[in-house]
């Protein structure tokens, strides 16, 4: 793998070096090129998946969704309730001008309703990283905007891929959530990119070690979408693989005091070790 590629391949995520680009284009990587390639990023620990959609069943999936006939394929509450976001909410594609201007109440609002101890990210940084993020041509952003009173509400971020959409990351402001916002983002999401576009699938990324919202839940119970499993793979730094060593014991009490900020990491790293030994191939020493 040249230089390029892995900067085009793989960045670092929450201190994780992770594959970017579309789940179903990756490929085996022995152990010691892993952890080259985390030794070259200067990253702690390193995830990547292989054998998407595969027809064992596995605790790693992707949600997608990969085929959509409309409003009809759901039940009639659903199809209701879409109606009614759809008539108060329109959604659009975004340029950067609203979203440098009205993104960050967006982003901070939706943040302090969750249910976690997060906080925001500064405003400076936010909209530095909304600046590059523009500047990548396989970037998109949808926005949610109220009929009633014409302010951004909400907004949708994906990365488009290899025939594929992925959705990066949506916010909604919690004060508009009684106009069904997600009912009015999820329906046009899908039309335009499975049915104008043609695209092989859209996804919401993998399945959450932390559940902070039930976006996921609604994906599956209401909109149809469905699991693809795959295989984690999961290299760590001589360093956390101590730590993590001595902590596995007590895996089951870390996992009671997980909402404490420093626990949860540990929480997290324990969890993606578990599960990249029980999905990866049966040669674990190569992950190939």
């Amino acid at each position: 793998m040249s230089d390029m590629e892995a900067k085009t391949n793989w960045a670092i995520y929450r201190g994780c070096l992770e594959w970017v680009l579309a789940p179903h284009i990756t490929s085996e990587l022995p152990l010691h090129q892993a952890h080259a390639l985390r030794r070259a990023f200067g990253a702690p620990i390193m995830r990547w998946p292989t054998g998407f959609d595969q027809t064992e069943p596995s605790e790693w999936y992707y949600i997608i969704k990969d085929r959509y006939l409309g409003l009809s394929e759901f039940t009639k509450k659903t199809r209701n309730q879409c109606r009614r976001g759809l008539d108060h909410v329109q959604v659009t594609p975004l340029e950067i001008e609203p979203l440098l201007d009205h993104g960050y109440r967006v982003y901070c609002k939706a943040v302090a309703h969750y249910r976690t101890p997060l906080t925001p990210e500064p405003k400076d940084p936010f909209q530095d990283r909304l600046i590059l993020q523009y500047n990548d041509p396989n970037f998109e952003v949808w926005g949610l905007w109220s009929k009633c009173d014409g302010h951004l509400i909400g907004y949708a971020k994906l990365m488009v891929n290899a025939q594929s959409a992925h959705i990066v990351e949506i916010k909604v402001d919690p004060d508009y959530l009684e106009l069904y916002p997600s009912y009015a983002l999820f329906p046009t999401l899908l039309d335009h990119y499975l049915n104008e576009r043609g695209f092989s699938y859209i996804s919401n990324g993998t399945r959450s070690i932390e559940h902070t919202t039930n976006i996921q839940e609604l994906l599956f119970r209401k909109f149809n979408f469905r699991k693809a499993n795959c295989r984690l793979h999961f290299v760590a730094s001589p360093l956390v693989e101590v730590v993590t060593a001595m902590a596995r014991p007590f895996h089951r009490i870390i996992r009671q005091f997980r909402r404490v900020k420093l626990i949860r990491v540990l929480h997290i790293l324990l969890e993606m070790q578990r599960i990249s030994r029980q999905t990866e191939c049966p040669a674990n020493g190569s992950h190939s």
